[in-house]
């Protein structure tokens, strides 16, 4: 089977934040009938798939196109929330992500998942970034070293 159409945009249409939840929305074509369809989140760094429900529009492109929505929580322990999108019909998964669709067991874990500021935190920067100078650095494992460099080269 081909890779279903699934878009998720990155304005207040597709990303809706309250106090403590973001409700996100996605659109697939109209024919596509997933089995199952989550939001992936990490609440309290603990995976949590969340089922997204199909909403009816009232739009030109209805005909064409299905809404689906789903509310997810906050992080509290960090000042971004992470989420992705899963897909699942029959023995078929995609995911929806920051770099796109990808298939298989492993994909939402492989890439790297989109990421939304809380209303409130937009603009701040966090005080929890980790001293990536001295003998912070020399103490962590090599692979998560690199990652920060990476991170945070810019600051």
């Amino acid at each position: 089977m081909n890779t279903p159409f699934l878009y998720h945009g990155q304005d207040c249409h597709w990303v809706i934040p309250s106090q403590d939840s973001l409700t996100v929305r996605v659109v697939t074509e109209a024919g596509f009938e997933p089995t199952a369809f989550y939001v992936r989140c990490e609440p309290d760094n603990e995976q949590k798939l969340i089922a997204m429900k199909e909403v009816k529009t009232d739009n030109a492109a209805a005909s064409r196109l299905k809404t689906w929505q789903a509310e997810l929580p906050l992080n509290r322990d960090k000042p971004t929330t992470v989420y992705c999108f899963k897909a699942v019909q029959g023995n078929l998964q995609w995911w929806l992500h920051g770099e796109g669709v990808s298939t298989g067991a492993g994909a939402g874990k492989a890439v790297p998942l989109q990421r939304r500021a809380p209303a409130a935190r937009l603009g701040k920067t966090p005080d929890f970034l980790p001293d990536i100078s001295g003998s912070f650095c020399q103490r962590q494992p090599i692979h998560q070293r690199e990652r920060w460099r990476i991170l945070f080269a810019g600051q």
